[in-house]
């Protein structure tokens, strides 16, 4: 955890009920916190947890990520470069100003603060929480949960500085975990002949994505593809088959940087489909929770639909729904 500890008192100080010095714990405002327990979060934010977490529940993790700064008013306005998914661009009347993460025993929330201190909440248990989409980029990042609820889905957004990705990869992993509770056999050594020709961007990203303890399955790369103008149809991207997800990397279509990272967990996958254009293809996923399903759809190479259709038929194999 990331704090300043000071000995003199201030309005946010903390007393000590067993005698001796007044602490006062001062987060640094610029980037994502870890936080030790609910007594860190701050206010509004705090009674928010305490009257949606049930005293029965345990909290296994807090990330309070404060205002992102000049990005606070653009909700997803850099979606995935291979996703075909709505994404809005409209300016909201409160600019989000900070977020709070919690993950707890049974499912997690997100609290939202506004500039104006109003306070919205988006919550969930594991068993309808779809797939995961992580944003990494020069100067900042975003994780997004997606969930189902009342017959449709939703997606739960938080900004944040790069500096601090580790703690949401840390979220991730966590989230994983409860999603698909199925014990995973472990990880023998680190899968880097499988990456051995992919580009150094690549192999690096798969290495530093790859979900922790599971054991990378299959995995393919596939390069973007231009048009006579050399205008970009789709991005480079990979596929990682892990015992439990699927993990879909992507590539900018400006920088050719890494850009997003998707963690679909198989025990959502209720049906894929591909479907074909002239130069590229269509990977659609259909993810299903109990109370709700959306579709993930991924532009590729029309020349590896072949190869991708059977990476994710030997997965899908291994679900509920593929037996």
């Amino acid at each position: 955890m990331t704090q300043i500890r000071e000995s003199c008192p201030t309005a946010s100080t903390s007393h000590n009920t067993n005698g001796g010095d007044i602490e006062v714990v001062t987060t640094d405002t610029r980037f994502a916190t870890k936080l030790d327990s609910i007594d860190d979060v701050p206010e509004p934010m705090r009674g928010v947890l305490v009257e949606k977490v049930p005293s029965h529940e345990s909290i296994r993790l807090l990330v309070h990520a404060p205002d992102p700064g000049p990005l606070r008013g653009e909700r997803s306005v850099y979606p995935p470069r291979w996703s075909r998914m709505f994404v809005s661009t409209k300016q909201e009347e409160s600019p989000i100003s900070a977020t709070l993460l919690a993950v707890t025993s049974e499912g997690w929330l997100v609290v939202s603060e506004s500039e104006e201190r109003n306070v919205s909440v988006e919550q969930c248990k594991f068993d309808d929480t779809l797939f995961l989409e992580l944003t990494s980029l020069i100067l900042w990042g975003e994780l997004k949960i997606h969930f189902a609820s009342v017959g449709t889905w939703y997606c739960a957004a938080m900004r944040f500085n790069t500096v601090t990705e580790e703690l949401y990869r840390e979220a991730i992993d966590l989230l994983l975990e409860r999603i698909d509770q199925a014990p995973a056999q472990g990880v023998s050594k680190v899968d880097e002949d499988i990456f051995e020709n992919w580009p150094i961007e690549f192999r690096t990203a798969a290495l530093r994505y790859r979900p922790k303890s599971q054991r990378i399955l299959a995995a393919m790369r596939w390069p973007s593809v231009v048009d006579g103008f050399l205008r970009p149809l789709c991005p480079g991207g990979a596929l990682l088959v892990t015992e439990r997800e699927l993990v879909l990397i992507s590539q900018e279509k400006t920088s050719g940087d890494i850009g997003v990272i998707t963690y679909f967990p198989l025990v959502r996958l209720w049906d894929f489909h591909i479907s074909h254009q002239q130069r590229v293809s269509v990977l659609a996923l259909e993810a299903h929770g109990k109370r709700g399903r959306e579709r993930l759809e991924i532009l590729f190479p029309a020349d590896y639909a072949k190869a991708l259709s059977k990476a994710i038929r030997n997965a899908f194999a291994t679900t509920e729904y593929g037996v």
